[in-house]
């Protein structure tokens, strides 16, 4: 591991990571310090898997409900269970 992997991320970069967006976050570390791509994106990849919520998927969403964590894609798939019951409710209410 090289000396500028041992330096502390930017906060504008750490708050790309935070948001998912990995590979702004690499073009801005980029342009920040006039490295390479495969360097940037090495000490990218490397905050990330040190990061304290290193479990967690980059650019993957939880939410928390009642202590149960859910991404954002099980999210879209209760949110159209609801809306098809909503529909089916409403249809058989005029039926």
């Amino acid at each position: 591991m090289n000396d500028t992997q041992n330096t502390e991320l930017e906060p504008e970069v750490i708050d790309l990571i935070n948001a998912g967006k990995k590979i702004d976050a690499i073009k801005m570390l980029r342009e920040l310090r006039n490295i390479g791509l495969k360097e940037s994106k090495d000490i990218v990849d490397h905050y990330i898997d040190e990061a304290p919520d290193a479990d967690r998927t980059v650019g993957e969403v939880e939410s928390t409900h009642g202590g149960i964590k859910r991404s954002g894609s099980s999210n879209k798939v209760i949110f159209m269970a609801i809306a098809v019951f909503i529909v089916f409710m409403i249809y058989k209410q005029f039926s």
